[in-house]
């Protein structure tokens, strides 16, 4: 088979195939730490229990549907509006979604705002 005649859909095949998995590849986060993650289309907050694959795993963590300013949100830990999720329900995000992650050094929700 000649590369030039393959599909986009075949080329991307043979790209997951030699890609390693995320357990293979150094992430710049350590477990227990919380993190505010912003992914492609939601923002999420909670402690990282493990990595499992391709995805983070958290627990005691929470949809943010508004950070609000993220000075405040950064400097003293104040998110606008959020909904925490049942204290031992794992949420998993997947790694390949991430924009950005950011270390969180205040106490997490317990209750929905």
């Amino acid at each position: 088979m000649n590369i030039k005649d393959m599909t986009i859909r075949e080329l991307e095949e043979i790209a997951l195939l030699l890609r390693p998995p995320a357990q293979y590849i150094q992430l710049p986060f350590r477990l227990e730490q919380a993190y505010l993650i912003c992914t492609v289309n939601k923002y999420w907050l909670g402690k990282l229990k493990r990595i499992y694959g391709n995805f983070l795993v958290l627990t005691h963590a929470s949809w943010i549907a508004n950070t609000g300013r993220l000075n405040e949100t950064f400097s003293k830990g104040i998110l606008s509006e959020y909904e925490v999720a049942p204290k031992d329900l794992e949420i998993c995000v997947a790694i390949d979604s991430i924009i950005d992650a950011w270390q969180w050094n205040f106490e997490l929700p317990t209750e929905t705002q």
